[in-house]
């Protein structure tokens, strides 16, 4: 029929197998879904874990760090009060060390308990830190120092050795211009400074304590890096020569005539420090009073001097331990002497200078032990000669003094000053100067680690 239009007519079972269709499909996704949102959430989970304990992690390392702070922060606190109370005992015989505290501590591999600190706290920071100082059951001192920041504690330890003041044979300190309070006067003030010449004398080491073996190790150290040392003549030196930091051993180091060098020639990596010399209480305090000769008067005790002249033929004992302070000059007139006899010994504390220029007259040391002569120069001591001299057994200790030994026999002991010039003109080569590393346990000066741990 014209006009009719046809109506295509939708099967009930394709109606069904669509809507199926979809459902199948709905069915499908959502398992996918659920599954992505367990994994986001598991991983959610996970990061906020991980950073949790990332966290956790950053606050012990920094707990750790702080109470490794704190332990060191004890251990340079100890060795301070090790190196003053060191200073006070040398210098006015008593050690004024103080105890703040008896706190129990753990450790028991220190045999003798000389000092334990009450806690201290780390400034700016949660940290605090206790430290002990004794000897352990072989003598040594030691410092054990523990260090806390909440949860972690850190305890290092140090066993300490003490360096003294002859610590080389030969030393000339220089390098630059010292600096002291106002009231310092210096007769010539020294400026460069630094330089050891060595001419006509071998350099060799031995030991004078009979009960102790010479350890070969033997040094000649200057702070100087600018031509430093000179060498010369046909002569030897059995040990190593240190120059100061920055120097060239191949430009710094002059050697003239053959001259040998058995060990190494090296550049230290730091300065030397001296400390000062100062005068102990119990002599400074001494009354000064002119020196006169008194034939078969021995010397004994204190004693302050204003000038030490020993006249021409005065045989001058000293008995027992002397120990003598000289504000003025000290020097010897012809064949005058200075004995220190068997079994005695003798310390010099000198303001000014020491000159000795006659071979038959100086200071006679009979008991052959350079321990049992030492003279120190303060810091207004500016030169110390000893010249003509037939043998010499003594140590000097004058870091701002120029020392020169010159055409003497032979010499043993150990030379620290500004500088150190050891010569023979005399055409010989035959002496020796020998460094007598005894003197190394000859009065400390400071403290200094040997070995460090960690626990």
């Amino acid at each position: 029929m014209t006009g009719t239009k046809k109506h295509s007519r939708v099967k009930p079972k394709l109606i069904y197998r669509v809507l199926r269709s979809k459902n199948n499909k709905s069915g499908f996704i959502l398992p996918i879904v659920v599954t992505v949102v367990v994994i986001l959430c598991a991983s959610g989970i996970g990061l906020l874990r991980l950073g949790s304990n990332a966290r956790m992690r950053t606050a012990l390392t920094i707990s750790e760090i702080r109470a490794r702070a704190a332990a060191d922060a004890g251990l340079t606190e100890a060795l301070y009060k090790m190196n003053k109370g060191l200073y006070k005992s040398f210098y006015t015989s008593s050690y004024e060390g103080s105890y703040e505290g008896s706190r129990e501590s753990s450790y028991n591999d220190l045999s003798h308990d000389m000092y334990i600190t009450s806690s201290r706290s780390l400034p700016n920071t949660n940290a605090d830190y206790t430290y002990k100082i004794g000897q352990d059951s072989g003598g040594s001192y030691k410092i054990i120092s523990t260090g806390r920041s909440g949860r972690m504690e850190k305890t290092v330890s140090a066993t300490l050795k003490r360096e003294g003041f002859w610590e080389h044979a030969l030393f000339a300190q220089g390098y630059a211009h010292p600096e002291y309070s106002g009231n310092t006067h210096w007769l010539n003030p020294p400026r460069k400074g630094g330089k050891i010449i060595i001419e006509g004398y071998n350099v060799d080491g031995y030991n004078s304590n009979p009960a102790a073996e010479y350890s070969g190790a033997l040094e000649i150290r200057t702070n100087s890096k600018h031509t430093a040392i000179k060498i010369k003549d046909d002569i030897y030196i059995n040990g190593d020569i240190v120059l100061g930091p920055g120097a060239d051993p191949e430009r710094d180091i002059k050697i003239f005539n053959n001259a040998e060098v058995t060990g190494q020639m090296y550049a230290a990596a730091d300065n030397y420090a001296l400390p000062p010399v100062k005068v102990p209480e119990a002599v400074a305090s001494q009354p000064a009073v002119d020196y006169t000769y008194n034939e078969g008067q021995p010397l004994t005790g204190n004693i302050t001097f204003k000038k030490f002249d020993i006249p021409a033929a005065a045989k001058q004992e000293i008995v027992g331990d002397c120990t003598i302070y000289v504000t003025d000059i000290m020097q010897f007139q012809g064949d005058g002497e200075l004995i220190i006899t068997e079994g005695s010994s003798l310390t010099l504390y000198l303001d000014k200078k020491l000159e000795i220029k006659n071979e038959q007259g100086g200071i006679d040391n009979q008991t052959l032990k350079p321990t049992n002569l030492r003279i120190f120069g303060t810091p207004t001591c500016n030169s110390i000669t000893l010249e003509n001299m037939d043998t010499f057994y003594g140590a000097v200790y004058a870091p701002l003094a120029k020392i020169e030994v010159k055409n003497s026999g032979e010499i043993r002991g150990a030379l620290v000053g500004w500088d150190v010039e050891l010569s023979n003109k005399n055409g010989s080569t035959e002496n020796t100067f020998y460094y007598d590393e005894a003197l190394k346990d000859s009065g400390t000066v400071r403290f200094v680690r040997s070995s460090w741990s960690e626990e």
